[in-house]
């Protein structure tokens, strides 16, 4: 089974059927609510089918999305009184997580890691010198966020775990 080729297929569905139960009159989520799970699925799914390759742009990419599909469901959930403050910030996070991400899968280049550390160090500066954010709104954030997104990320622990099995294995 070719997983690249597979993956548009479910991806499409995953779109389109909520948008079709939406229009209908079935269920009650905002598009937004929709985009986002799709972003987070699909950058899941790129991040790993591109990681332990040389795929280092896909496997960037996908982390992008990923990190996107948080954004949205962020700004959805979350009353942020100028929405433009935190543009810059995420972008930064995101492509920090990106750098992180590229080490994760080649540990031999430090680069990705110091870029990184640097790009998510600059957030996490700027975040706490807003003073509306502090470690315990954060940290309630996040929680929220997994709440909500409690079983993509169990999905993506499982397929990670049976991803580093499979990998031991051969």
């Amino acid at each position: 089974m070719n997983l690249t080729k597979n993956f548009i297929p479910y991806l499409l569905l995953f779109l389109i059927l909520p948008i079709v139960l939406k229009l209908f009159g079935f269920i009650s989520l905002s598009y937004s609510v929709i985009f986002s799970f799709v972003f987070l699925l699909s950058g899941l799914g790129i991040v790993f089918l591109s990681f332990s390759s040389d795929r280092k742009l896909t496997l960037f990419l996908g982390t992008q999305l990923f990190f996107a599909g948080i954004f949205i469901s962020l700004t959805e959930k979350f009353l942020f009184n100028n929405l433009s403050n935190i543009y810059i910030p995420a972008v930064i996070l995101s492509v920090g997580f990106g750098f992180l991400f590229l080490f994760m899968n080649d540990f031999k280049n430090k680069k990705f890691l110091l870029i990184a550390i640097l790009l998510i160090l600059t957030t996490i500066i700027m975040t706490f010198n807003n003073d509306r954010i502090t470690i315990i709104t954060l940290v309630d954030s996040f929680v929220e966020i997994a709440e909500e997104f409690w079983l993509l990320i169990l999905l993506a622990g499982l397929a990670f775990t049976i991803y580093l099995i499979d990998k031991r294995k051969s």
